[in-house]
């Protein structure tokens, strides 16, 4: 068994490995790696929450982006439940667990405990700025996709406006973070018919994460399926 010092420092080198991984949309070798540092922070003889708490919300990442999000739920719930007993706690980091959790819920269909969710993340935030603002961003990001899920397509054009706004500011105007946005607003424009602006968005997003991930990533090709089916539209 490795000591507290031995256990953080293999649990932080297999957590920046899945990270890594999971960049390059290898996502089940991602888990495998999250798994080995979860095991190792639970068997180390002092309890350290935000280390778990950090590595049960990158493995329900991991199982949501797999589609398990039964399995994504549980862990997303832990890893909340261990941040809000920690009072060392950031608001912006129970507000990325409640996030995460919401987003899972929406996959799930219980949109409107997801909405609550998004909700309870932005009221954490009183003074978004910095990691704050991209959560801000985040929720908004999910209160769009819930109210287009509702035919509110006006409402999520504004809310996920908004949220590129923020991300911009927050990371600049070619983070990867952006693209998610991009697409989603994509998909609303399209909705609304509004084709040439649809097109504009996923272009967009399309060429931030050219340069970032592999081609074969599931993100781009998803991207790459929404440019061609707007095209399929127009012509």
């Amino acid at each position: 068994m490795l000591d507290d010092a031995g256990a953080l420092r293999f649990a932080a080198e297999r957590n920046a490995q899945g990270l890594r991984l999971k960049a390059l949309g290898r996502f089940n070798a991602a888990r495998a790696e999250y798994g080995r540092a979860l095991a190792a922070i639970q068997a180390s003889p002092t309890r350290h929450r935000q280390a778990e708490a950090a590595l049960c919300h990158n493995l329900g990442g991991i199982e949501f982006a797999l589609g398990r999000y039964c399995q994504a739920e549980s862990f997303a719930r832990l890893g909340l439940a261990l941040r809000r007993e920690d009072p060392s706690s950031l608001p912006s980091e129970i507000a990325a667990d409640l996030n995460a959790l919401a987003a899972i819920l929406e996959a799930l269909g219980r949109l409107p405990d997801a909405e609550a969710m998004y909700c309870e993340a932005l009221a954490a935030l009183d003074h978004p700025a910095g990691d704050s603002a991209v959560e801000v961003a985040v929720a908004l990001n999910g209160l769009a996709t819930i109210a287009a899920n509702r035919g509110q397509l006006e409402r999520a054009t504004a809310l996920l406006r908004h949220s590129l706004l923020l991300r911009r500011r927050a990371l600049g105007v070619r983070h990867g973070d952006l693209a998610v946005v991009l697409n989603n607003l994509g998909v609303v424009f399209r909705r609304r018919g509004m084709c040439r602006e649809a097109e504009a968005s996923y272009l967009e997003a399309f060429d931030i994460l050219s340069g970032l991930i592999p081609s074969d990533h599931p993100h781009l090709l998803a991207i790459r399926s929404n440019l061609e089916r707007c095209h399929a539209r127009t012509s």
